[in-house]
């Protein structure tokens, strides 16, 4: 009988201390604890030069030599990305050469289908308006 309460003390009470400590964990979350999350960051970032165009709210990004395009997502240093395209008054939808650092990592699809990949600007470095990849 002793053996019997001391196996059912032992496979219970971890259970029952387990429930105790994680709803005392609960109560003592903080606002900033329950806000909703975002995406992490990309795990490295680089510089990158290429053609930025914007029409409407969606950004992509060209790069230099590659010719790879992504989507920009509406996180990170973008806004003064988007500033400096606005300043230099390029038609809507034309491409900005501008120099970023920047990562590339999936996000959701604005659609939900999904996700895909975006480049997410860490910091806008500058814009060179009237010149190109080749540097004329």
């Amino acid at each position: 009988m002793k053996k019997t309460v001391s196996t059912l003390l032992l496979c219970v009470l971890p259970f029952v201390i387990g429930i105790a400590a994680c709803k005392k964990a609960k109560d003592t979350e903080t606002a900033a604890e329950v806000e909703p999350t975002r995406p992490a960051p990309p795990s490295g970032t680089m510089s990158l030069q290429g053609y930025y165009s914007l029409a409407g709210s969606s950004g992509t990004f060209q790069v230099c030599g590659t010719g790879q395009q992504w989507r920009v997502s509406q996180e990170g240093d973008v806004a003064a990305l988007e500033e400096a395209y606005h300043e230099a008054n390029v038609p809507p939808g034309s491409g900005l050469l501008v120099e970023v650092e920047g990562g590339i990592d999936s996000r959701p699809r604005p659609d939900g289908a999904g996700n895909e990949t975006m480049l997410i600007v860490a910091r806008y470095i500058g814009s060179f308006p009237g010149r190109t990849c080749s540097g004329d």
